[in-house]
């Protein structure tokens, strides 16, 4: 098996939870748009911080992705966690901490604060990262965006009434982002349409596996005293054969 086999068979495994996936060859994608983002680095001492933007850059999917941290001498996860993304959307967090003593801090509402509830400016994501083997290397590391499940934008029956409670778009509550697009991937996993099966009304159908609608971008920023020093763009893999409708291709540090 060849390296290109390999790295997809890899990927495939990481954003499919042990589930079976259709393998595609992938590549390094040139405009920084992709379902899987690798960050090189994270560093975190004091005034030294890592700002982080990971973007949905399609309009018309929601897309649910994990960000996983790895501390710097063995690779070893420190922390994970959720984002969910609404078509179009843009998440922003920070890396900060004292020396070999890093965490995330956001008050973005993509992703979960320690009470279940959605971060906010009252109730920020405050995690430390974890420190499993005893390294005391957390203050720095690298991280990884991977796009795990997607539903196009439309109508959603989560109630399994036959009548339309949820429907996917830009202005979306996240609350109903994350009830009907965990709703789908516990009902019946990747490629399912368990959402909508039913539904006479409903026109939003389920694309876990379809790297068209799972296009992330990610730009990370490390600051001193509050102020990116150096910036650079999240390298991003996907398959060779993507579908670039209903794309937003633009810097992440021009969103919103």
């Amino acid at each position: 098996m060849n390296n290109k086999k390999l790295l997809a068979a890899s990927m495939a495994a990481a954003i499919s939870g042990g589930m079976v996936a259709q393998v595609h060859a992938i590549k390094v994608q040139e405009n920084g748009i992709g379902q899987l983002l690798l960050g090189s680095t994270y560093m975190a001492s004091g005034d030294l911080t890592t700002n982080i933007v990971v973007v949905n850059t399609r309009t018309d999917a929601a897309v649910k992705a994990k960000i996983v941290f790895r501390e710097g001498i063995n690779s070893s996860e420190v922390l994970d966690f959720v984002l969910y993304l609404t078509p179009g959307d843009v998440w922003r967090g920070e890396v900060k901490g004292e020396v070999n003593a890093a965490k995330i801090y956001s008050t973005d509402d993509s992703a979960l604060a320690a009470d279940g509830n959605f971060a906010s400016e009252s109730n920020p994501l405050d995690m430390s990262f974890f420190d499993k083997e005893s390294s005391g290397q957390n203050g720095y590391g690298h991280f990884e965006v991977f796009g795990v499940y997607s539903l196009a934008a439309g109508d959603y029956d989560t109630n399994g009434d036959g009548t339309t409670d949820v429907t996917v778009k830009a202005t979306m509550s996240k609350s109903d982002l994350k009830k009907v697009i965990d709703a789908t991937t516990a009902a019946g996993g990747p490629g399912s349409d368990a959402a909508v099966d039913g539904c006479g009304n409903c026109t939003g159908t389920t694309s876990a596996v379809n790297p068209g609608n799972l296009q992330i971008m990610g730009e990370v920023g490390i600051a001193v005293g509050g102020v990116n020093s150096a910036t650079y763009r999240m390298t991003a893999l996907g398959p060779n054969d993507y579908n670039w409708g209903n794309v937003m291709l633009y810097a992440p540090n021009n969103t919103n």
